[in-house]
């Protein structure tokens, strides 16, 4: 017996291929959620800032010759004679005096340091020696009734005002050891009641006025010394002569 053979086919192993099926996959993105953020602005507390006015100095009272509140209730004496003692007293820094008892503190001026009156009237004021300083004020010739006058040794500067002809009845005028300036006034002349007349040791200068020659009831007078220069009109040699015989520390220029 004969053998076929028998022919064996390999029939090759077929190889499974897996079909991949490619999915897309679609990614949908989702939009990036902006979030609105709504910025609160940043109170800066202002603090509440207190003014604080800056307080009004109320100024010293100064009592002048218009100010009724004062001199107005003044009656033992007259309100001119009043305003015109509160004059002197602002005019030659009254606040620095050395003795100031009374004035400008009561309405009753007549009991006011160096003060003297008589029937209502402001008679004597005795102020030497009292450190006045500053000038004399034009009203002292609203003191009408005086006969002393005495403001001599003191720090009184400025002229001699020539309201002080107006005082007719003065008999006792003492303006030495001063600072005075300038000349005498004319106005001088008029105080024909005058038997003492003192401005010595100042700083006048200048003609002396022949209206002194009036002055015919003086028994005393000083014109020169100190850093006075008084000199007379020299074609006047009347007034020379005159002051000569009146005051023998009077020499001229």
């Amino acid at each position: 017996m004969t053998s076929t053979p028998v022919k064996l086919t390999s029939t090759p192993s077929k190889t499974y291929t897996p079909s991949l099926t490619k999915t897309q996959v679609t990614y949908t993105a989702s939009p990036t959620q902006t979030q609105t953020r709504t910025a609160s602005p940043t109170h800066t507390k202002t603090p509440t800032r207190t003014l604080t006015p800056t307080p009004t100095q109320t100024p010293t009272r100064t009592f002048t010759p218009t100010n009724a509140g004062f001199c107005g209730s003044v009656t033992e004496i007259s309100y001119t004679e009043c305003a015109a003692l509160v004059a002197l007293y602002n005019s030659t820094n009254g606040s620095g005096w050395t003795n100031k008892t009374g004035w400008l503190a009561n309405n009753t001026p007549c009991s006011w340091y160096g003060v003297t009156c008589s029937s209502g009237h402001v008679t004597g004021l005795v102020l030497h020696s009292n450190n006045l300083s500053g000038s004399l004020p034009a009203e002292i010739g609203d003191l009408t009734y005086l006969r002393s006058l005495f403001l001599n040794s003191n720090q009184l500067s400025g002229s001699i005002p020539s309201q002080i002809g107006n005082l007719t009845q003065l008999i006792q005028l003492y303006l030495d050891t001063n600072e005075l300036s300038g000349s005498l006034p004319t106005s001088i002349g008029n105080l024909t009641a005058l038997q003492t007349l003192m401005v010595s040791v100042n700083q006048l200068s200048g003609a002396i006025p022949s209206s002194i020659m009036n002055l015919t009831s003086l028994s005393t007078i000083r014109v020169g010394g100190g850093s006075n220069t008084l000199d007379a009109d020299t074609t006047d040699a009347t007034v020379r002569n005159w002051l000569t015989s009146k005051d023998a520390n009077w020499t001229g220029n």
